[in-house]
């Protein structure tokens, strides 16, 4: 009889009544902004975006990289032809430096292989990437030669995992 009366009345339940926890994967966030509700969303930001293969350039960010888990560089290759190519990092500290390297295999040309590398460094106010080296290799062979400076550029600077307060 208990039973018809929380029917009637609005407050039967059905089946377990503890919460349900939700999980995701890298890039993807799970909010519950109000009972009821959950929000799930891409979890990246764009924190710079261009077109630079210039040793020495500081990129200024839109927000500090402290505020993310992992940074994605994109870059794109020798030629506009290349589809861009990603890796992704932990930057969390100033002075901390990251490498960066797009190989390409270009079909039908000499070199076949290229290898363009960065260097890269976290500035100490956070909101800034230096690039410190930018160079180019080619390969022939087995014989690499440094051709001096990069001809494939860094397109967008991407935060991801955004951390609730920042890696201090």
């Amino acid at each position: 009889m208990s039973e018809i009366n929380s029917i009637a009345q609005g407050t039967y339940v059905i089946g377990q009544t503890s919460a349900t926890t939700y999980q995701a994967g890298p890039g993807i966030s799970i909010t519950q902004p109000s009972e009821g509700t959950v929000r799930i969303s891409n979890d990246e930001t764009v924190l710079w975006s261009g077109s630079t293969h210039t040793s020495g350039e500081v990129l200024t960010l839109s927000e500090p990289y402290s505020a993310f888990n992992t940074l994605k560089i994109y870059a794109n290759g020798y030629t506009n032809t290349y589809q861009p190519q990603c890796n992704e990092f932990k930057l969390t500290t100033a002075n901390e430096q990251i490498f960066y390297v797009l190989c390409e295999n270009r079909p039908g040309s000499t070199p076949g292989i290229r290898f363009n590398y960065f260097e890269m460094s976290g500035l100490p106010d956070r909101s800034k990437i230096r690039i410190n080296y930018a160079w180019q290799y080619s390969m022939t062979g087995t014989a690499i030669t440094n051709t001096s400076g990069s001809n494939a550029n860094i397109n967008f600077i991407v935060g991801c995992n955004r951390i609730s307060g920042g890696n201090a």
